[in-house]
């Protein structure tokens, strides 16, 4: 069986709105967690412009990237249905806070693509949801709470 080390460097961002964060839903078969919008750096691109793309082109929504909230690594595994190869991620996740105006915020999120559904959940129910990683489940009540303090969390 192959083994496969892959490395992918995130902008994620905390939008927060009415005691709720967006969210966002991989709702392909077998799938269903959460985890917060953005998406990959581009190479030669920075990461405060990624984050804003990211949002762009999965929602459609005009932000502007905030304050650097911390870093958060993660390492998981899945096995590709073609071929058995293990694939091994190591994700680093660089958080912001989100900036958006009154008008994008009176706005549906509704995703421009058909495996992702982004939702406003409630903070106060955050750590029954299925949200990867897992330390979020802590650092996002924490930046509600206004203690933003730069972190760095590991699930390795």
């Amino acid at each position: 069986m192959e083994k496969i080390e892959k490395d992918l460097k995130l902008a994620r961002g905390v939008l927060l709105h009415n005691d709720c964060v967006l969210l966002v839903q991989d709702i392909r078969p077998g799938q269903g967690h959460y985890f917060l919008p953005g998406g990959s750096v581009e190479p030669g691109e920075s990461i405060q412009a990624a984050l804003p793309r990211e949002w762009m082109e999965e929602l459609g929504w005009d932000i502007r990237c905030g304050a650097f909230l911390g870093c958060l690594e993660h390492k998981w595994a899945f096995t590709r249905k073609q071929d058995g190869a293990v694939i091994e991620v190591l994700e680093v996740n660089f958080l912001f806070a989100v900036e958006a105006s009154k008008d994008t915020l009176k706005q549906e999120p509704l995703s421009k693509e058909p495996h992702l559904k982004f939702s406003w959940v409630p903070i106060a129910t955050i750590c029954s949801t299925n949200l990867m990683p897992r330390p979020l489940k802590n650092i996002i009540p924490a930046v509600a709470d206004l203690k933003p303090t730069a972190i760095w969390a590991s699930t390795l």
